[in-house]
């Protein structure tokens, strides 16, 4: 968590590469071409999946959310949010967000361990006009934060949360 997530002092990967993606936006982005960039959260935590950037952790159609498979466009989660962000500091300020949704526990060994899987997603769609053709490029990258692996033994991990493991 903390090297996706990064604290007060330092920046996790997620805000690097946020601040990376915007310099290539804004270097892009020309008379022709718009770029979008958008953002989810997802957390699965004992074989549940929830949406971290909603109000309703289930999904936006308050469903429970199922991962499909789309022929084209490839592996998605039915009904999670997708929000556009127009800046690092934006995708920082989700990312925030959606870890204050997600599953902790103090043990021993770790303050604040994470106790579930948790998936940040940042799309971007690049649309290039040149007469009346009209090209559209994405591109999709996944930030993995598995959950905490500590050794029960070791952490003073109380017995309800032993079923994890």
């Amino acid at each position: 968590t903390y090297s996706v997530i990064g604290d007060a002092t330092n920046e996790g990967i997620a805000l690097r590469v946020g601040q990376d993606i915007f310099q290539r936006v804004k270097a892009a982005e020309g008379e022709n071409k718009e770029v979008a960039v958008e953002v989810s959260f997802l957390d699965i935590y004992n074989e549940n999946i929830r949406d971290l950037l909603h109000n309703d952790p289930m999904g936006s159609d308050g469903k429970k959310l199922q991962i499909r498979e789309h022929p084209t466009q490839g592996t998605f989660v039915e009904g999670l949010s997708q929000i556009v962000v127009t800046s690092a500091r934006e995708l920082q300020d989700m990312v925030v967000l959606g870890n204050k949704m997600r599953e902790h526990l103090a043990i021993r060994l770790n303050m604040s361990s994470s106790r579930s899987h948790g998936i940040l997603t940042v799309r971007v769609t690049q649309i290039t006009r040149s007469g009346a053709q009209v090209t559209t490029r994405r591109a999709h990258m996944h930030l993995v934060d598995l959950a905490g692996s500590e050794e029960l033994h070791r952490t003073g991990t109380v017995a309800a949360y032993m079923r994890e493991a």
